[in-house]
């Protein structure tokens, strides 16, 4: 067997290469670094920012222009609307019987005929 030659596998004396991942690294550190800094400063900025205006923050939990009043009768009628399209469904509802003619024809395999 041969021995193997020692020294670096690759040699650029010009540096070239070693320049472009320097500067490479730096870019996408400088890039990580901002998109890291803008990620903190916006979860700790949350809870400093003031309350809009029609949101849960309010108290009220209505939207704009939406009185309290109106949004409750809103939810009644919703809820009445659901409660009554439930008692439909169990009206309507069948018991489970014999699946229709077209769906026994063919249900046990052996019985098919074959060709």
């Amino acid at each position: 067997m041969t021995e193997p030659a020692r020294g670096p596998v690759f040699f650029d004396p010009t540096g070239r290469r070693r320049k472009a991942v320097n500067r490479f690294g730096t870019a996408l550190g400088l890039a990580l670094g901002v998109a890291s800094t803008i990620f903190l400063i916006s979860v700790l900025a949350v809870p400093l920012l003031p309350k809009a205006p029609g949101t849960a923050g309010n108290g009220g939990g209505t939207a704009r222009g939406v009185s309290r009043r109106e949004a409750r009768l809103s939810r009644h009628l919703a809820h009445r609307s659901r409660l009554a399209l439930f008692r439909e469904i169990e009206r309507t509802r069948r018991e489970p019987g014999p699946p229709p003619a077209a769906c026994r024809r063919h249900r046990n395999p052996s019985s098919r005929r074959s060709t």
